[in-house]
């Protein structure tokens, strides 16, 4: 109930130029800055990790705070095709809860030591458009560089 009390019946109003909007009802959403905005968002996720899982055990699911990411080791046509599905189905699962995903921020990294990866390409599909994941050579990721090579180069380069 008390979590009921905190989510519900909430009421705002915007200011603009000193002028402020006449109260209108909040519908949906955490407050953000709340103390129990990330718990709540935990409880709300709890079950993609899972869900992702189910679908291919070798592939891996990492969350941190409002990001996620997928791993999985690539080595033939079969594992790309099951890296994609589990793509479809993190895409299907934020349609059904109502979390809209950033696509322009959704990228792809290959790692490799020895031999390069094979030629991969994943999309993510919108209503009725396909966009194409940007492939990248390097990325940041919580303040460290990783480059496709696992050297770390880039990373020690930084400033």
């Amino acid at each position: 109930m008390w979590i009921q009390g905190f989510l519900c019946s909430r009421k705002q109003s915007i200011r603009v130029n000193g002028e402020f909007s006449s109260w209108f009802d909040v519908v949906s959403g955490i407050p953000q800055g709340s103390i129990l905005g990330p718990l709540l968002f935990l409880v709300y996720i709890n079950d993609l990790p899972e869900l992702c899982a189910s679908q291919d055990d070798s592939s891996k699911l990492y969350l941190y705070a409002d990001d996620a990411k997928i791993s999985k080791v690539v080595s033939k046509k079969t594992d790309q095709l099951d890296l994609q599905a589990i793509m479809n189905t993190v895409k299907t699962w934020s349609d059904e809860w109502l979390l809209q995903l950033n696509i322009d921020q959704c990228k792809t990294v290959s790692y490799y030591l020895k031999y390069p990866p094979l030629d991969t390409q994943y999309h993510i599909v919108d209503g009725n458009t396909t966009y194409i994941l940007q492939k990248l050579n390097s990325i940041n990721d919580l303040g460290v560089i990783f480059d496709s090579n696992l050297t770390f180069k880039d990373h020690m380069a930084q400033k």
